[in-house]
């Protein structure tokens, strides 16, 4: 129980510094989508992590957070797959939940988020490395 509860407090401490590294990158990177400039948060999966992006770059920090603060391999995926399937069950999410993108839309979804957490913990040496190439500091 001590190791779950662990697992749990750092995966928690985690997300809350990705979301402080999100909020400051957003104000200092802008990107280029379709050829016009757009804020970081309007990047194409910048903060979903979309099947169609190849970054979720809060998922990425969640993922670079986590290692920071400690996280083992077993505990980041533990955690990553609870937290997606939390996602699927809890009626909060059914709004938004990616439906539309047909019938394996929510896997492909889940798929992808999970991929850019691992990235984030098996490759990103500073937030920076979160960053899709198409962005630049303001």
């Amino acid at each position: 129980m001590e190791q779950l509860k662990d697992c749990y407090g750092k995966m928690v401490n985690a997300n809350d510094e990705a979301r402080k590294l999100w909020d400051v990158a957003n104000q200092a990177y802008s990107c280029c989508a379709k050829g016009k400039p757009v804020p970081l948060s309007s990047f194409p999966g910048a903060v979903t992590g979309e099947p169609a992006s190849t970054y979720g770059v809060l998922h990425c920090l969640t993922g670079y957070r986590a290692k920071k603060n400690g996280v083992g391999r077993g505990c980041l995926d533990a955690a990553n797959f609870l937290w997606e399937t939390w996602e699927f069950i809890n009626p909060r999410y059914w709004e938004w939940l990616p439906r539309n993108k047909g019938p394996r839309g929510w896997l492909k979804d889940t798929i992808s988020d999970m991929e850019s957490v691992v990235n984030g913990y098996t490759s990103a040496q500073s937030p920076a490395d979160c960053i899709p190439s198409q962005c630049h500091r303001k």
